[in-house]
């Protein structure tokens, strides 16, 4: 609750602060929130790097580590691990809320642990085809069936936390 507390911005992280005074009778107001806003990305599916799947994880974590509010998008695409590894998306589980839309697509990883993540805003939406349709979450071709006949891919989308007043229909 805002309201019992004292909010303290350090504008050169985006590292928000709320001390909650101890003196007041509200029972969450002993305690201390950390708010840390990133910027996120906006390049959609398109592939920006031209680098490999090993790359792009150093850019990600040092993107969306530590943070809890992404102020534009969240998007993961393009993960391919090698045979019989995984990559560690353990960075993204802090995120709290996201501004603009979340897109997972085009990954080889089996679990994306969006554990804390409570609410897409999705004031930009991605519009993945020319008829106008906007999403806010966007979940897509996440699996891979090699010649050996096994499937690898997303097997865990963890988002317990997430909240919504309208579920949208998926195809």
């Amino acid at each position: 609750m805002w309201a019992c507390g004292r909010r303290q911005t350090d504008t050169q992280t985006r590292v928000t602060t709320i001390d909650f005074a101890s003196s007041t009778t509200h029972a969450n107001c002993n305690q201390r929130i950390l708010s840390v806003e990133c910027l996120g990305t906006e390049h959609g599916f398109q592939d920006r790097f031209a680098s490999s799947p090993q790359e792009r994880i150093p850019f990600y974590r040092s993107i969306y580590e530590n943070c809890t509010t992404v102020t534009k998008n969240l998007e993961i695409v393009h993960l391919y691990p090698g045979s019989g590894s995984e990559f560690d998306l353990s960075f993204i589980e802090n995120i709290r809320q996201v501004y603009g839309y979340v897109l997972v697509a085009t990954n080889h990883v089996s679990r994306v642990p969006l554990t804390s993540l409570r609410v897409i805003r999705g004031l930009v939406q991605l519009k993945p085809q020319s008829n106008g349709v906007g999403y806010s979450l966007y979940i897509a071709a996440n699996y891979h069936q090699p010649r050996a006949g096994v499937e690898v891919g997303l097997r865990v989308l963890e988002l317990p936390s997430l909240r919504g007043r309208r579920l949208l229909c998926i195809r």
